[in-house]
């Protein structure tokens, strides 16, 4: 969640600056810290990383497949691989080709978005991060994780309103 918003605001800051094609990313070639932040909401979704909290998610996916059934954790990495292709697209793209930003008088007004950009790229890093060294908050997100998977009912029940979906 915090990486789509990332690339939300990414592409909300790249249309207000030079339009709605795909190659507006390179824009921010001028705008390093944004181009950053790109390149680390699109590796945490892929989850290659260990160092953000989207690796973790993805890790112990697999590894709850794998206990399941080989056909899911095969299936969750191929879908990971097809995922794969449009990321690196959007880092190529944003690094190789190029694109003139349009001087919209509306840049400068992008302080909030980048300030909130910047900001959830720091919470993702750190919440990886806080993954790998703090035991304790590893295992307080590890509890929550165990918890909803034995009472998915009731977590079902809470967040759509839907009672006895398994039973019924």
């Amino acid at each position: 969640m915090l990486s789509d918003a990332v690339l939300f605001y990414i592409a909300g800051i790249a249309v207000i600056g030079c339009g709605r094609s795909i190659v507006c990313l390179s824009t921010f070639r001028a705008h390093r810290h944004i181009l950053v932040s790109l390149l680390i909401a699109v590796l945490n979704l892929f989850g290659i990383v260990p160092v953000l909290v989207g690796f973790w998610g993805k890790a112990l996916l697999v590894l709850a497949s794998v206990e399941i059934s080989i056909a899911i954790s095969v299936a969750v990495l191929v879908v990971s691989g097809m995922t794969a292709i449009g990321y690196f697209r959007l880092v190529h793209v944003a690094l190789a080709e190029s694109a003139h930003s349009r001087g919209d008088s509306r840049l400068r007004n992008t302080l909030v978005p980048v300030l909130l950009v910047l900001a959830l790229t720091a919470i993702t890093v750190i919440l990886g991060v806080g993954f790998i060294l703090h035991t304790q908050f590893r295992e307080f997100i590890l509890n929550i994780g165990v918890e909803l998977i034995e009472n998915y009912e009731k977590y079902i029940e809470s967040t759509l309103g839907v009672v006895d979906l398994v039973s019924g």
